[in-house]
């Protein structure tokens, strides 16, 4: 627990960061379903971590869908999507000034996919942070940074020496 939590903290703090530049890589793969080819760009890809301990390495892509204007993590035969974009440009973009810049990291069974807008507004860049298991073939969301953005504490009541609250 303590390896995701620090996993965690490290992918935050990198994906804040608008000063370092990680060039994404434009490369291609395909993927057949239901007898449909279809073309992805590879953002990252890591094929070093053996994700359901059968004692074999397993790739682990990290894509951009152009037909869906999606990004999206694939383990063997499993997907999530997670995000969509205007354009392929914000992915593959020669100016990192405007471009979506992606860290993936793992341990074990677990994901954690930081992704940064390096377009600036006036508050800065714009982060968020998802982590997945792989489990029985399944890739499942463990946590996400926009969730904690949701949350919210109603307070039901309050005198001085209790408040009476919950979460939502």
């Amino acid at each position: 627990m303590k390896k995701i939590l620090f996993g965690l903290a490290c992918a935050f703090a990198l994906a804040g960061m608008y000063a370092v530049y990680v060039t994404n890589n434009k490369k291609s793969a395909s993927t057949t379903t239901n007898k449909q080819v279809e073309s992805l760009q590879i953002i990252r890809k890591i094929n070093d971590v053996d994700v359901d301990q059968d004692g074999k390495n397993d790739e682990i892509l990290l894509y951009y869908k152009s037909s869906q204007r999606e990004v999206g993590l694939q383990i063997k035969d499993a997907q999530a999507k997670l995000l969509t974009v205007e354009s392929e440009k914000q992915i593959f973009n020669p100016q990192p000034s405007d471009q979506y810049v992606f860290q993936l990291f793992t341990e074990g069974n677990k994901i954690l996919v930081g992704v940064t807008y390096s377009h600036t507004n006036k508050y800065g860049s714009t982060s968020k942070i998802d982590a997945y298991e792989y489990k029985d073939h399944l890739l499942s969301p463990l946590w996400s940074s926009d969730d904690e953005l949701q949350k919210r504490i109603i307070i039901n009541s309050y005198n001085e020496e209790v408040i009476s609250w919950m979460s939502g």
